[in-house]
Protein backbone atom coordinates (compact mmCIF):
# COMPACT_ATOMS: atom_id res chain seq x y z
CA UNK A 1 0.00 0.00 0.00
CA UNK A 2 2.82 2.39 0.79
CA UNK A 3 4.38 1.64 -2.62
CA UNK A 4 1.06 2.30 -4.38
CA UNK A 5 0.65 5.64 -2.59
CA UNK A 6 4.26 6.59 -3.22
CA UNK A 7 3.98 5.73 -6.91
CA UNK A 8 0.84 7.84 -7.13
CA UNK A 9 2.60 10.80 -5.51
CA UNK A 10 5.48 10.54 -8.01
CA UNK A 11 3.22 10.16 -11.05
CA UNK A 12 2.46 13.11 -13.30
CA UNK A 13 -0.16 11.77 -15.72
CA UNK A 14 -3.79 12.75 -16.10
CA UNK A 15 -4.88 9.12 -15.65
CA UNK A 16 -3.83 6.43 -13.15
CA UNK A 17 -3.89 2.64 -13.40
CA UNK A 18 -2.52 0.62 -10.48
CA UNK A 19 -1.33 -2.78 -11.63
CA UNK A 20 0.17 -5.78 -9.84
CA UNK A 21 3.23 -7.55 -11.22
CA UNK A 22 1.60 -10.98 -11.42
CA UNK A 23 -1.42 -9.92 -13.50
CA UNK A 24 -1.88 -9.32 -17.22
CA UNK A 25 -3.22 -6.29 -19.12
CA UNK A 26 -4.70 -6.56 -22.61
CA UNK A 27 -2.81 -4.46 -25.12
CA UNK A 28 -5.96 -2.41 -25.87
CA UNK A 29 -7.01 -1.83 -22.23
CA UNK A 30 -6.01 1.81 -21.90
CA UNK A 31 -7.20 2.70 -25.41
CA UNK A 32 -10.61 1.11 -24.80
CA UNK A 33 -11.12 2.86 -21.46
CA UNK A 34 -9.94 6.25 -22.73
CA UNK A 35 -12.58 6.07 -25.47
CA UNK A 36 -15.24 5.56 -22.77
CA UNK A 37 -13.90 8.60 -20.89
CA UNK A 38 -14.62 10.61 -24.04
CA UNK A 39 -18.30 9.60 -23.89
CA UNK A 40 -18.98 11.36 -20.56
CA UNK A 41 -17.27 13.14 -17.68
CA UNK A 42 -16.59 9.98 -15.66
CA UNK A 43 -14.35 9.85 -12.58
CA UNK A 44 -13.12 6.37 -13.52
CA UNK A 45 -13.76 3.61 -16.02
CA UNK A 46 -13.60 -0.05 -15.05
CA UNK A 47 -13.67 -3.32 -17.00
CA UNK A 48 -14.20 -7.03 -16.64
CA UNK A 49 -11.43 -9.23 -15.22
CA UNK A 50 -10.77 -12.87 -16.08
CA UNK A 51 -9.38 -15.22 -13.44
CA UNK A 52 -6.67 -17.63 -14.55
CA UNK A 53 -5.24 -20.47 -12.44
CA UNK A 54 -1.57 -20.55 -13.34
CA UNK A 55 -0.93 -23.77 -11.42
CA UNK A 56 -3.61 -25.74 -13.29
CA UNK A 57 -3.42 -23.78 -16.56
CA UNK A 58 -7.16 -23.21 -16.21
CA UNK A 59 -9.43 -20.28 -17.11
CA UNK A 60 -11.86 -19.73 -14.20
CA UNK A 61 -14.08 -17.18 -15.94
CA UNK A 62 -15.01 -13.64 -14.90
CA UNK A 63 -14.40 -12.30 -11.38
CA UNK A 64 -17.90 -10.80 -11.39
CA UNK A 65 -20.77 -10.91 -13.86
CA UNK A 66 -21.88 -7.39 -12.97
CA UNK A 67 -20.02 -4.09 -13.06
CA UNK A 68 -23.05 -1.84 -12.59
CA UNK A 69 -25.84 -1.67 -10.04
CA UNK A 70 -28.55 0.76 -9.00
CA UNK A 71 -27.47 0.10 -5.41
CA UNK A 72 -23.75 0.07 -6.08
CA UNK A 73 -22.28 0.48 -2.57
CA UNK A 74 -24.39 -2.22 -0.98
CA UNK A 75 -23.90 -4.59 -3.90
CA UNK A 76 -20.15 -3.96 -4.05
CA UNK A 77 -19.80 -4.70 -0.33
CA UNK A 78 -21.68 -7.97 -0.86
CA UNK A 79 -19.65 -8.86 -4.00
CA UNK A 80 -22.75 -8.82 -6.22
CA UNK A 81 -21.04 -6.13 -8.26
CA UNK A 82 -17.29 -6.16 -8.16
CA UNK A 83 -13.98 -5.34 -9.81
CA UNK A 84 -10.36 -5.84 -8.84
CA UNK A 85 -7.53 -3.33 -8.47
CA UNK A 86 -6.03 -3.50 -12.01
CA UNK A 87 -9.42 -3.03 -13.70
CA UNK A 88 -10.22 0.70 -13.21
CA UNK A 89 -8.53 3.56 -15.03
CA UNK A 90 -8.77 6.61 -12.78
CA UNK A 91 -8.99 10.31 -13.43
CA UNK A 92 -6.17 11.68 -11.32
CA UNK A 93 -8.05 14.88 -10.42
CA UNK A 94 -10.86 12.84 -8.82
CA UNK A 95 -8.43 10.94 -6.59
CA UNK A 96 -6.62 14.14 -5.63
CA UNK A 97 -9.77 16.11 -4.84
CA UNK A 98 -11.16 13.41 -2.57
CA UNK A 99 -7.79 12.48 -1.01
CA UNK A 100 -8.25 8.83 -1.94
CA UNK A 101 -5.23 6.76 -0.94
CA UNK A 102 -4.65 3.18 0.18
CA UNK A 103 -4.68 2.58 3.92
CA UNK A 104 -1.09 1.64 4.70
CA UNK A 105 -2.08 -0.07 7.95
CA UNK A 106 -3.95 -2.83 6.12
CA UNK A 107 -2.28 -6.10 5.19
CA UNK A 108 -5.34 -7.45 3.38
CA UNK A 109 -8.69 -6.22 1.98
CA UNK A 110 -6.99 -2.92 1.10
CA UNK A 111 -8.36 -2.88 -2.47
CA UNK A 112 -11.87 -3.70 -1.22
CA UNK A 113 -11.62 -0.92 1.37
CA UNK A 114 -10.28 1.55 -1.21
CA UNK A 115 -13.06 0.90 -3.73
CA UNK A 116 -15.78 1.19 -1.09
CA UNK A 117 -14.42 4.60 -0.07
CA UNK A 118 -14.31 5.58 -3.74
CA UNK A 119 -17.97 4.66 -4.21
CA UNK A 120 -18.94 6.58 -1.07
CA UNK A 121 -17.54 9.65 -2.82
CA UNK A 122 -18.95 9.07 -6.30
CA UNK A 123 -21.09 6.71 -8.40
CA UNK A 124 -20.05 8.48 -11.58
CA UNK A 125 -18.14 5.83 -13.50
CA UNK A 126 -18.15 4.12 -16.87
CA UNK A 127 -17.48 0.49 -17.65
CA UNK A 128 -17.01 -2.07 -20.38
CA UNK A 129 -17.99 -5.71 -20.16
CA UNK A 130 -14.99 -6.63 -22.27
CA UNK A 131 -12.37 -8.52 -20.18
CA UNK A 132 -9.27 -6.34 -20.39
CA UNK A 133 -7.41 -7.77 -17.39
CA UNK A 134 -6.35 -11.30 -16.40
CA UNK A 135 -5.84 -11.98 -12.69
CA UNK A 136 -3.42 -14.84 -12.10
CA UNK A 137 -4.04 -17.26 -9.23
CA UNK A 138 -0.90 -18.94 -7.89
CA UNK A 139 0.58 -20.36 -4.70
CA UNK A 140 1.99 -17.01 -3.50
CA UNK A 141 -1.16 -14.87 -3.75
CA UNK A 142 -1.39 -12.66 -0.65
CA UNK A 143 -5.19 -12.97 -0.69
CA UNK A 144 -5.16 -16.78 -0.60
CA UNK A 145 -6.22 -16.84 3.07
CA UNK A 146 -7.81 -14.24 5.33
CA UNK A 147 -6.91 -15.86 8.63
CA UNK A 148 -3.39 -17.28 8.38
CA UNK A 149 -1.73 -14.28 10.10
CA UNK A 150 -2.67 -11.82 12.83
CA UNK A 151 -2.19 -8.86 10.49
CA UNK A 152 -4.61 -10.28 7.93
CA UNK A 153 -7.23 -11.00 10.58
CA UNK A 154 -7.03 -7.51 12.05
CA UNK A 155 -7.10 -5.91 8.59
CA UNK A 156 -10.36 -7.69 7.78
CA UNK A 157 -11.72 -6.74 11.19
CA UNK A 158 -10.94 -3.06 10.57
CA UNK A 159 -12.55 -3.04 7.12
CA UNK A 160 -15.70 -4.77 8.40
CA UNK A 161 -15.84 -2.36 11.34
CA UNK A 162 -15.64 0.68 9.04
CA UNK A 163 -18.50 -0.63 6.92
CA UNK A 164 -20.68 -1.30 9.97
CA UNK A 165 -19.97 2.15 11.45
CA UNK A 166 -20.41 4.01 8.15
CA UNK A 167 -23.21 6.57 8.18
CA UNK A 168 -23.83 6.07 4.46
CA UNK A 169 -27.58 5.52 4.06
CA UNK A 170 -27.04 3.21 1.07
CA UNK A 171 -25.63 0.49 3.31
CA UNK A 172 -28.58 -1.67 4.31
CA UNK A 173 -29.39 -3.06 7.74
CA UNK A 174 -28.91 -6.57 6.35
CA UNK A 175 -25.45 -5.72 5.03
CA UNK A 176 -24.36 -4.30 8.38
CA UNK A 177 -25.60 -7.51 9.99
CA UNK A 178 -23.62 -9.66 7.52
CA UNK A 179 -20.46 -7.62 8.08
CA UNK A 180 -20.95 -7.94 11.84
CA UNK A 181 -21.14 -11.72 11.47
CA UNK A 182 -17.90 -11.63 9.49
CA UNK A 183 -16.28 -9.43 12.14
CA UNK A 184 -17.37 -11.97 14.73
CA UNK A 185 -15.84 -14.81 12.68
CA UNK A 186 -12.57 -12.88 12.56
CA UNK A 187 -12.70 -12.57 16.36
CA UNK A 188 -13.08 -16.35 16.63
CA UNK A 189 -10.12 -16.73 14.24
CA UNK A 190 -8.02 -14.50 16.51
CA UNK A 191 -8.74 -16.88 19.40
CA UNK A 192 -8.04 -19.91 17.23
CA UNK A 193 -4.50 -18.73 16.39
CA UNK A 194 -3.97 -18.01 20.10
CA UNK A 195 -3.25 -14.29 19.83
CA UNK A 196 -4.51 -12.77 23.07
CA UNK A 197 -3.71 -9.13 22.23
CA UNK A 198 -5.49 -9.42 18.89
CA UNK A 199 -8.45 -11.11 20.58
CA UNK A 200 -8.88 -8.19 22.98
CA UNK A 201 -8.62 -5.65 20.15
CA UNK A 202 -11.20 -7.42 18.00
CA UNK A 203 -13.48 -7.86 21.02
CA UNK A 204 -13.42 -4.09 21.68
CA UNK A 205 -14.45 -3.38 18.06
CA UNK A 206 -17.29 -5.91 18.30
CA UNK A 207 -18.67 -4.08 21.34
CA UNK A 208 -18.33 -0.70 19.61
CA UNK A 209 -20.02 -2.00 16.45
CA UNK A 210 -23.09 -3.20 18.36
CA UNK A 211 -24.67 0.26 18.30
CA UNK A 212 -25.17 -0.02 14.51
CA UNK A 213 -26.81 -3.46 14.61
CA UNK A 214 -30.58 -3.85 14.85
CA UNK A 215 -31.56 -6.30 17.56
CA UNK A 216 -33.54 -6.36 20.75
CA UNK A 217 -31.61 -4.93 23.74
CA UNK A 218 -31.93 -8.14 25.74
CA UNK A 219 -30.43 -10.17 22.89
CA UNK A 220 -27.57 -7.70 22.54
CA UNK A 221 -26.93 -7.91 26.27
CA UNK A 222 -26.87 -11.73 26.23
CA UNK A 223 -24.60 -11.79 23.19
CA UNK A 224 -22.10 -9.28 24.62
CA UNK A 225 -22.15 -11.00 28.02
CA UNK A 226 -21.35 -14.38 26.49
CA UNK A 227 -18.69 -12.96 24.16
CA UNK A 228 -17.09 -11.08 27.06
CA UNK A 229 -16.96 -14.13 29.32
CA UNK A 230 -15.56 -16.41 26.61
CA UNK A 231 -12.95 -13.84 25.54
CA UNK A 232 -11.81 -13.28 29.13
CA UNK A 233 -11.69 -17.03 29.74
CA UNK A 234 -9.51 -17.42 26.64
CA UNK A 235 -7.19 -14.55 27.62
CA UNK A 236 -6.54 -16.11 31.02
CA UNK A 237 -6.65 -19.82 30.18
CA UNK A 238 -5.89 -19.98 26.44
CA UNK A 239 -8.96 -21.98 25.42
CA UNK A 240 -12.73 -21.84 25.14
CA UNK A 241 -13.19 -20.33 21.65
CA UNK A 242 -15.70 -23.04 20.71
CA UNK A 243 -18.11 -21.53 23.22
CA UNK A 244 -18.39 -18.39 21.09
CA UNK A 245 -21.69 -18.33 19.21
CA UNK A 246 -23.40 -15.76 17.05
CA UNK A 247 -26.96 -16.17 18.25
CA UNK A 248 -28.95 -12.98 17.81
Amino acid sequence: NACRNYGFELSEGEFINWFDSDDLMNSDKLETQLKIFNEADYNFVTCQSKIYNRLKNQDLGLRSENLFSNNIIDDFINFKTFWLLPAPLWKRSFLDQNKLFFDERLHQAQDYDFHIRVLENSHNYGYTNKPLVTICVHSNNMSKSRIDTSNKIYSNVMVNYRIIQSKNSEISTETRQLKFIDLFKMHKASLRINNKILSVRTYILIVKAMNRIDSKPIRKFKFISRTTLVTLFFVFFGKGERLLKYNF
